[in-house]
């Protein structure tokens, strides 16, 4: 897309204050794009370019008012990008308690769907739009030493409703297409390690079984995401673009 096609548009960005979330935002702004933080970190505050809107993405209500904010403040959205997503106890099945499994789906897909179907209200009459979900391998491949059980059913069904999506709205001129990341580092890692001095040994695995030989860094996934919300990317929709130094392609 070129610079000038930036300019004026405005984005939601879900889960701003993530370690994903804060370079993206950092890449919209810098081209002119206004952009809406939904998230529940109170430490989020607006700057230039950036209005920070204190929600619970997994409450529908929350996430209708927030775009009332947004519209009032900013203007009808014309790009969307789904990080906001909280991680499952690494348990197994038979001790996953209810209650973490309806707040984990309503986080990663409810609150996702909601988002959805908000920009979705604003993006069809309007005959343009991009959105970018954002999945894991965990939404297509298993993980033996943290069976995240909750975390990946959630960033599976993301997939499912990215394409579902793509096939209904793409005739209003709007594309819904997926980025699903592979482990890199961010607050969310460091919790599942233990903590951000434990994951030399955490990551070894991931290093070992990634041709890249490496783990990314969170900011490395805002390539990707620029690049379905741009023009770039003009004819695609439905799409799942994995971003994970080529792990989910090579066995070992």
């Amino acid at each position: 897309m070129p610079e000038t096609e930036w300019a004026g548009q405005v984005a939601v960005v879900t889960g701003a204050g993530g370690a994903m979330g804060q370079a993206l935002v950092a890449q919209l702004t810098a081209k002119g794009v206004k952009v809406a933080g939904l998230d529940r970190a109170e430490s989020l505050k607006d700057a230039d370019g950036f209005l920070a809107v204190p929600t619970d993405v997994g409450s529908a209500e929350a996430v209708r008012d927030a775009y009332a904010t947004v519209d009032r403040e900013l203007g009808p959205v014309s790009l969307l990008v789904n990080f906001a997503a909280m991680n499952s106890s690494p348990e197994s099945v038979l001790d996953m308690q209810p209650d973490e499994w309806t707040r984990v789906l309503d986080v990663n897909l409810n609150g996702t769907f909601w988002n959805c179907q908000e920009a979705l209200r604003r993006m069809m009459p309007a005959r343009k739009g991009s959105i970018v979900n954002i999945s894991s391998l965990n939404g297509f491949m298993g993980r033996r030493q943290f069976p995240t059980h909750a975390y990946a059913v959630s960033k599976s069904a993301v997939i499912g409703l990215t394409t579902t999506l793509a096939s209904e709205v793409g005739k209003h001129g709007v594309r819904v297409n997926c980025v699903a990341p592979g482990l890199h580092k961010s607050p969310m890692a460091f919790a599942v390690a233990g903590s951000e001095t434990a994951t030399d040994e955490f990551f070894a695995g991931a290093r070992e079984s990634t041709p890249l030989d490496r783990v990314a860094d969170a900011a490395e996934m805002a390539g990707p995401v620029m690049f379905l919300l741009s023009e770039a990317s003009g004819y695609m929709t439905g799409q799942l673009l994995v971003s994970d130094g080529g792990r989910s392609t090579w066995y070992v």
